[in-house]
C-alpha cells in the first residue's frame, strides 16, 4: 500500500448516493462547481446495463442535486466540452453501453429563489454517433475524449478495441474516422496537448499507442509501448505538454513516459498506486504537478510529479470511500473550491457513493484546469 496521510488532513466536504453504481465524476470547466456523476447497473439475467447521469451544484462545498437524466444504457464515461469550445451553454459528452457517444446540451432551467436549493439543469441530446455492430452485438463505448481546442470533435474508445473520431455540428454528428486499434478492450483515449491531430489510446492488451487521427489509423500507430512494459491492461491516460504522458494500469502502477521519441516512448518514472489505476486527472494539465488517481481497491490517492527529479510520489490517500467499494470516478474542482484551495469529486462503484473532499496537499492552492 502507498503511504497514508492521516484521515484528518483530507476534509470530506459532502457526500451523495446515486441510484445506480457510480463510475464517473467530471467537473464542468465552463460552469465552475457544476459536477456530473454517472453510473450503471448490470442486470445479470439479461446482461444489459441501465444507466444515468446526475448533476450536482457544489457551491459552498455541498453536493446539491441539480438535475440529470436516467433511463439510458449504462453510462461508462462522461466528460464536458472544454472552455476553448466557447459554447453558449455547457455541453456534456457520454459514452454508453449501447455503443453510443452522445452530445448533451445542458441548460439552466431554474435559479435559486433564495431557498438555498441552487440551480436546476436540463439535459437535451443534440447529436449522437454509434459504433457499428461487431457480429451479433455492438461494442460498448468505454471512454469519451473531447478535443481540447476543436469544437464538436470527440474521440471515443470501444470494447472491441477500436477507436473513433466524430464531429458534431448543425444538429447532427458524423464519424470522421474509425479503426481497429487494439485486439482487446480499448479502455481509454486522450488527445495530445502538443499536437492537435495526435490521439493516445490504452487497452487491455497492456499497450499504449499514439495515432495520427488525420490518417484514421492508416499505416498503424506512430508508436507503441513495448509489450510487457505494463504488467496488465492500460486503463487510464493523462497527457501533458512537452511530451509528458502518464499511464495507469491494472498492475497498480502509474508510469510517466517521455512521448517525444519517434519510435517508442521512454519510461522515466513509476509509482505504485496500491490498486488498479483506473482514472488519472491532473490538477493543472498545462503545468503538471498534482495528479489525482482513482486506485480501485486502494480507493484514491494524490500523487506529485517532480519533473526536475523525474519522480512521481504519493502525497496522500483518501480512504473514506473504503477500498472494497472500488474507486472509479475522480476529477478536480480547482477553481473556486471552498477555502480557496482545490477540491475533488470521487465516486466508488459498489456503494454508489460520490464524495466531495479537499486534499490537504492542495490546501490554499488551486491553479488552472478544467
Amino acid at each position: 500500500m502507498p503511504p497514508t496521510t492521516p484521515a484528518a488532513d483530507a476534509r470530506t466536504l459532502a457526500t451523495a448516493t446515486l441510484p445506480l453504481n457510480a463510475d464517473c465524476t467530471a467537473f464542468c470547466g465552463a460552469h465552475p462547481g457544476l459536477l456530473a456523476a454517472a453510473g450503471y447497473r448490470l442486470d445479470e439475467g439479461t446482461r444489459t446495463r441501465a444507466g444515468g447521469v446526475w448533476l450536482f451544484d457544489c457551491a459552498g462545498g455541498r453536493l446539491a442535486p441539480a438535475g440529470g437524466v436516467a433511463g439510458l444504457a449504462g453510462v461508462l464515461d462522461a466528460g464536458w466540452a472544454p472552455p476553448a469550445w466557447a459554447l453558449p451553454a455547457p455541453l456534456l459528452l457520454t459514452a454508453t453501453a449501447d455503443g453510443a457517444v452522445t452530445w448533451w446540451d445542458v441548460r439552466e432551467e431554474e435559479k435559486d429563489g433564495g431557498g438555498g436549493g441552487g440551480a436546476t439543469f436540463g439535459l437535451e441530446p443534440v447529436a449522437a454517433t454509434r459504433a457499428p455492430p461487431a457480429g451479433d452485438s455492438r461494442p460498448l463505448a468505454l471512454h469519451v475524449a473531447p478535443h481540447p481546442t476543436t469544437p464538436g470533435r470527440v474521440a471515443a474508445s470501444f470494447s472491441d478495441g477500436s477507436l473513433a473520431v466524430a464531429d458534431a455540428g448543425g444538429g447532427g454528428a458524423t464519424t470522421a474516422a474509425a479503426w481497429p486499434a487494439h485486439p482487446l478492450e480499448a479502455w481509454t483515449a486522450a488527445w495530445s496537448p502538443d499536437h492537435a491531430h495526435v490521439l493516445f489510446s490504452g487497452a487491455d492488451d497492456g499497450v499504449a499507442k499514439a495515432w495520427d487521427a488525420r490518417a484514421g489509423g492508416g499505416g498503424g500507430p506512430a508508436w507503441a509501448t513495448r509489450r510487457g512494459a505494463h504488467g496488465a491492461g492500460v486503463t487510464a491516460l493523462a497527457p501533458a505538454p512537452a511530451g509528458v504522458l502518464v499511464t495507469g494500469s491494472y498492475d497498480e502502477r502509474v508510469r510517466v513516459w517521455d512521448a517525444r521519441w519517434p519510435a517508442a516512448p521512454v519510461e522515466v518514472a513509476e509509482c505504485r498506486a496500491g490498486g488498479g489505476a483506473w482514472r488519472l486527472a491532473w490538477l493543472d494539465p498545462g503545468a503538471p504537478g498534482l495528479l489525482l488517481v482513482a486506485a480501485m481497491h486502494a480507493s484514491f490517492a494524490v500523487m506529485a510529479w517532480d519533473a526536475g527529479a523525474a519522480q512521481m510520489s504519493v502525497l496522500e490517500t483518501y480512504a473514506a470511500h473504503g477500498g472494497d467499494r472500488l474507486g472509479y470516478g475522480a476529477d478536480w474542482w480547482p477553481a473556486g473550491a471552498p477555502g480557496g484551495g482545490a477540491a475533488v469529486a470521487t465516486a466508488s462503484f459498489y456503494d454508489a457513493a460520490v464524495h466531495l473532499w479537499a486534499p490537504a496537499c492542495a490546501a490554499g492552492g488551486g491553479g488552472g484546469g478544467d
